[in-house]
């Protein structure tokens, strides 16, 4: 029986395609995964116009990712324009009017956020912020299984890659993904029946 030959995904690759899944499916602006490293976290990955790049520092303190980090809780900011958590200046320079923080945890330590960008105010709402916590429990468990990237794929080299492994296929997190987009109906539907407006 011939064995089917799969390429080695790095962790970069993988979290660099989950933050893509992350913008894409909830018709987000951009999003990103910053892992804490120290006193601040770093970006291992970021999909979209208004996510910060790979590499960047994310500071923990002041911070509205810091803030989804020390509290351990999605964060949700529905107007960029009144949320004093947020810089308002830097949002309306990336063209951000909501975000919503989410934590990556290890355990009972958060070890990291996935972080979705809108360009409209109230854009997470409907099902939309369940989504994001699925993915950032996937982010989790490809942190714990394989490590947190040492250094982050650059922006061309990733969407290379990308677009490369979009053709070979994904393997485990290809079955992780394609679970998840299928029981993700499921989850928002009953989210959203569990939604008082």
């Amino acid at each position: 029986m011939a064995t089917e030959w799969a390429p080695q995904v790095s962790t970069a690759e993988q979290l660099s395609d989950i933050a893509a899944r992350a913008r894409t499916m909830t018709g987000a602006s951009g999003a990103a995964i910053a892992l804490s490293a120290g006193e601040d976290m770093i970006t291992a990955a970021s999909s979209g116009a208004s996510a910060p790049d790979v590499g960047v520092h994310v500071r923990i303190k002041g911070s509205f990712a810091g803030l989804c980090v020390q509290s351990g809780e999605t964060q949700i900011c529905h107007d960029a324009e009144t949320d004093p958590r947020v810089d308002a200046a830097a949002c309306r320079t990336l063209d951000i009017r909501s975000m919503v923080a989410t934590p990556v945890k290890d355990g009972n330590k958060t070890c990291g956020v996935l972080a979705v960008f809108a360009a409209q105010p109230r854009w997470f709402v409907d099902g939309r912020v369940t989504i994001i916590r699925v993915l950032a429990d996937i982010v989790a468990e490809v942190v714990k299984r394989e490590g947190a990237p040492v250094q982050p794929a650059a922006s061309s080299a990733r969407a290379a890659r990308s677009e490369a492994s979009k053709e070979n296929g994904r393997g485990e997190l290809a079955e992780i993904a394609a679970l998840a987009e299928q029981e993700l109906p499921a989850v928002i539907d009953a989210a959203q029946s569990n939604t008082v407006v």
